[in-house]
C-alpha cells in the first residue's frame, strides 16, 4: 500500500487528483431525484435534490479513490461515504455535498469506524460540507439530531458530524469548509498520525 506521503503528493492539485482517482460523474446514472422539506429558522421549504450515494459507492468499489469536480448543483447523500485504507476523496473546493434531511448519520467515515480493525493512509480534501443541522435539538435539525456511523444495527451512536475517523492511522483532511453542522465537524477517536 502507498504511504500517506505519496497519496498526498499524488493528489496535491485537481489535475493530479483527476488522473489517479475515478470521476464520480462517471456513475451519475446511479443518482436519483427525491423531494423533501428542509427547515431553517422554523420555516419549511420544499426541496428537490439529486442523491449521489450510489455513485460514490460504485466509484469507491472500482478504484478506492474518487475525484469530484466542480458542480453548481448540491450533491446530496443519504448514507456515509466510506473510505478504506489507501482511499482518497478529492472534492473541488466549491462543490457542495449535503446530508439529506432525515438520514441521521455522519457523512464520511473510514471503513473500520464500526469495528476493532484499523484503516491506514486516507486522504480527504476539499468540498463544502453540511449536515443541514441548524439547531441540534429543534425542528431546524432536519431530522439529523443524533447521528450514527451508518444505518446498520451495529452503528455507533452520537456520530452526527461530517467526518468520523475512528481506529485509523495516517489520515489527512485538508481544504474543506464545514457549515451548518452540529455538533461535530470532525470527530476523531483512536487515531494516530492525523
Amino acid at each position: 500500500m502507498e504511504s500517506i506521503e505519496n497519496l498526498v503528493k499524488k493528489c496535491e492539485t485537481e489535475k493530479e487528483a483527476a488522473q489517479v482517482c475515478v470521476n464520480v460523474n462517471k456513475y451519475s446514472s446511479l443518482c436519483r431525484e427525491e423531494e423533501w422539506t428542509e427547515y431553517c429558522g422554523g420555516v419549511g421549504k420544499k426541496v428537490k435534490g439529486t442523491i449521489w450515494t450510489e455513485a460514490f459507492i460504485a466509484a469507491l468499489r472500482e478504484n478506492g479513490r474518487v475525484y469530484v469536480p466542480q458542480s453548481d448543483a448540491i450533491l446530496y447523500i443519504d448514507a456515509p461515504i466510506v473510505l478504506a485504507s489507501g482511499g482518497v476523496l478529492w472534492v473541488h473546493p466549491k462543490t457542495r455535498i449535503f446530508l439529506r434531511p432525515g438520514v441521521n448519520t455522519c457523512m464520511v467515515r473510514n471503513a473500520c469506524a464500526d469495528t476493532d480493525g484499523t484503516d491506514e493512509d486516507i486522504v480527504i480534501r476539499g468540498g463544502i460540507w453540511s449536515t443541514l443541522t441548524h439547531d441540534l435539538f429543534g425542528v431546524d435539525n432536519n431530522g439529523n439530531d443524533r447521528g450514527r456511523s451508518s444505518k446498520g444495527e451495529e452503528a455507533l451512536p452520537g456520530s452526527h458530524g461530517v467526518f468520523l475517523i475512528r481506529n485509523a492511522a495516517g489520515v489527512v483532511l485538508s481544504g474543506m469548509t464545514i457549515t451548518e453542522c452540529a455538533a461535530f465537524g470532525v470527530q476523531l477517536n483512536a487515531c494516530r498520525k492525523f
